[in-house]
């Protein structure tokens, strides 16, 4: 476990991750249900499916979005919504900024395509998912990944 996660390290990570993307989903469904139609696209993490170590309350946080996607796909399906989630690995972002390029070199030796992910390898699964080409994929958690692990 983190050995600096207290409480409140806990508490806003829940908040960020499982109780934002429990808001978002529940703020469309009702209009989706209304229309019968309808397609939520959450993301996750790689390390929502276990992958990685030493980051417990992020792995704990982005498997409980992983599992609340693949609860809702069971619930909103028969009103003709799916629900994904896309699981991308560690992925160049603001959020990601303290990454050294130094960092990146050492990193990117766990990925077989050599690199870290860039939004624009994340965006066209998001996409597919959200369009009607993807009408019969439900309660999928999709690694957008280079391979992550694999190496």
């Amino acid at each position: 476990m983190e050995s600096r996660a207290d409480d409140g390290d806990w508490d806003a990570m829940i908040d960020i991750n499982l109780r934002g993307t429990m808001h978002c989903c529940r703020a469309v469904a009702e209009r989706m249900i209304g229309q019968r139609a309808g397609r939520i696209v959450n993301l996750a993490s790689e390390a929502g499916k276990g992958n990685e170590k030493r980051i417990v309350v992020y792995r704990a946080t982005k498997g409980g979005v992983i599992s609340l996607t693949k609860g809702l796909a069971i619930e909103l399906g028969r009103f003709g919504i799916t629900v994904n989630v896309v699981c991308p690995g560690v992925t160049r972002t603001p959020m990601t900024s303290y990454i050294t390029d130094e960092m990146e070199r050492e990193w990117a030796r766990y990925y077989p395509l050599g690199r870290l992910g860039r939004p624009e390898d994340i965006a066209p699964m998001i996409a597919f998912l959200a369009s009607s080409q993807a009408s019969w994929i439900t309660g999928q958690a999709i690694s957008v990944s280079g391979g992550f692990g694999r190496s």
